[in-house]
């Protein structure tokens, strides 16, 4: 398949919630795919707290070899982190070199935590989806208003979760990466620049981490 769809990429990685089936076996399994030339990223890897739907103790351990397996294969990381701000920021300050491209993943987080990670990563990115468009997500918005930098951005929808909210409608239905454009002319607005320049920074920003 992709052999016939040369702009199919993939990345690949255990999500925290399956972070219990992690062991020599899984993390076999994932390191093969790591040296096909269109796998361009580890991940999702990463902590989630919110729903403990396996021990923190064992998320870490799964996400500490996770993120040693993509810098030996030299790939950017993409990095789930969901009610886990400390222990996340801990690990890839202790594990990650300042230097090395990191993606996080539909970006939740406090501007604390967003200024953090961007004081200590030099190319680190923020994804953000439909989310950013909800009358509930002050926060969010602020930290793309005020903290996040343009060229720091890129575009997500996490599909099929999450859809972008337009002028007059409600949350709910399914996400599919034809909304991408809704969640750019958010930025846009919050960002007080056009949509096309929204749309134009961060294909360059996905470019940028993921080498493509």
């Amino acid at each position: 398949m992709l052999e016939a769809a040369p702009w199919v990429y993939f990345a690949v990685g255990v999500h925290p919630h399956a972070a219990v089936e992690f062991g020599p076996i899984l993390e076999s399994t994932i390191t093969s795919p790591l040296t096909h030339p269109r796998c361009v990223a580890l991940g999702e890897t990463g902590l989630d707290y919110f729903r403990m739907l396996t021990p923190a103790a064992t998320q870490l351990t799964a996400f500490t070899r996770q993120l040693r397996l993509g810098l030996a294969f030299s790939k950017p990381l993409v990095i789930h982190s969901r009610d886990a701000e400390p222990d996340t920021l801990a690990t890839l300050t202790e594990i990650v070199p300042r230097s090395d491209p990191i993606h996080m993943h539909c970006f939740t987080g406090s501007a604390a935590f967003a200024r953090d990670l961007l004081e200590k990563f030099e190319y680190i990115y923020f994804g953000f989806t439909g989310v950013v468009t909800y009358h509930t997500a002050g926060v969010i918005q602020g930290v793309v208003e005020r903290v996040v930098p343009l060229d720091r951005i890129l575009l997500e929808t996490d599909a099929p979760y999450m859809p972008p909210v337009r002028v007059g409608e409600r949350k709910g239905g399914v996400a599919h990466c034809g909304m991408v454009p809704v969640v750019a002319g958010k930025i846009a607005e919050l960002k007080g620049v056009t949509v096309d320049e929204v749309i134009r920074r961060t294909r360059a920003n996905a470019r940028a981490v993921y080498g493509i």
